[in-house]
């Protein structure tokens, strides 16, 4: 197994242990307002691309955000 490999290996273990808490960041991105499908939360753990789904919850979170403050409740 190459040294890339192996790094895929160790991200999908850390993706796979830590889902439960993974699934719990992830809902709290959808009551922020984040608006990207439960597919493409799926894909991009399976792509090993936490990074990724993180800078889309801030994302999400920012936005709604913005919409709660449009709305006066924020």
């Amino acid at each position: 197994m190459g040294f890339w490999d192996s790094l895929k290996a160790i991200a999908k273990d850390f993706e796979e242990r830590h889902a439960a808490s993974t699934q719990v960041a992830y809902s709290h991105g959808k009551l922020a307002g984040w608006n990207g499908s439960d597919s493409e939360f799926v894909a991009f753990l399976n792509a090993g691309r936490s990074s990724e789904w993180l800078a889309a919850y801030e994302r999400g979170y920012q936005e709604g955000r913005a919409e709660r403050a449009r709305a006066g409740r924020g």
